[in-house]
């Protein structure tokens, strides 16, 4: 079946989350949770980057972080400071999209509809939409709590599958979480993309469902991907 709309993450996939925003909200976490244990930063910072590498999700290495450093009851309370970090502070005044990423939704636009879903704070992430002046690319898009209404990417997947009368089999879902944008499209019978950047790219895949059709270094070779599958499917 040919595929007619494509959906987008956002965080390290159509920009580095990873690098920029991330990085800084590290540095945040790191200065609030050394005041906290009473520690240097630098030796707080150290720890938290390496664990970091082994646990991307960054609540859960605070956690880590803390037991590490022989401070366990002290990780409720930097959990907490870490998750109001993370989503009070962005960095995003030079925030720009990996190379060639505008051009590309430019292009695929005129020929398909195009879907940007991401999560990880309204004001926060609509913040990031505008910085990287990406709202006009696309024909739809879903952050979480969008109309005030506490929905999961699965809901959004399936607004915008209704909103253009696709079937899931024409979509095409490109992301870096397996667990989260490559598993719910699977579920749904979408293909899927992962996009190898950022500190998921070295998450395995945890069951079938998390295991993508297709496996991209970057964003920008989605556009030679879709025209390849419609070309095997005109020739069907």
């Amino acid at each position: 079946m040919a595929i007619k709309g494509i959906i987008f993450d956002l965080d390290d996939t159509l920009y580095d989350c990873t690098g920029t925003v991330f990085a800084h909200i590290v540095q945040y976490v790191s200065k609030e949770t050394a005041k906290l244990l009473g520690m240097p930063v630098k030796k707080v910072s150290a720890a938290y980057k390496k664990i970091l590498k082994k646990e991307p999700k960054f609540i859960k290495a605070t956690h880590f972080l803390c037991q590490e450093l022989g401070a366990g009851h002290h990780a409720d309370a930097a959990c907490k400071q870490a998750e109001k970090i993370y989503f009070s502070t962005v960095g995003i005044k030079n925030l720009k999209p990996f190379p060639g990423v505008r051009q590309m939704l430019g292009r695929l636009r005129k020929k398909y509809k195009l879907g940007l879903v991401t999560f990880g704070g309204y004001e926060r992430q609509n913040k990031k939409i505008d910085a990287l002046k990406l709202r006009a690319l696309f024909q739809f898009i879903g952050v979480d709590q969008y109309s005030k209404l506490e929905l999961t990417k699965k809901e959004c997947f399936e607004d915008f599958l209704k909103k253009f009368g696709l079937k899931a089999e024409e979509v095409i879902c490109a992301g870096d979480k397996l667990g989260n944008e490559i598993k719910i499209a699977n579920q749904l019978g979408m293909t899927t993309v992962r996009v190898l950047h950022g500190r998921f790219a070295k998450t395995e895949p945890a069951d079938d469902y998390e295991i993508p059709d297709y496996t991209l270094t970057k964003a920008v070779e989605v556009e030679k991907l879709v025209h390849q599958l419609n070309n095997q499917s005109n020739k069907r």
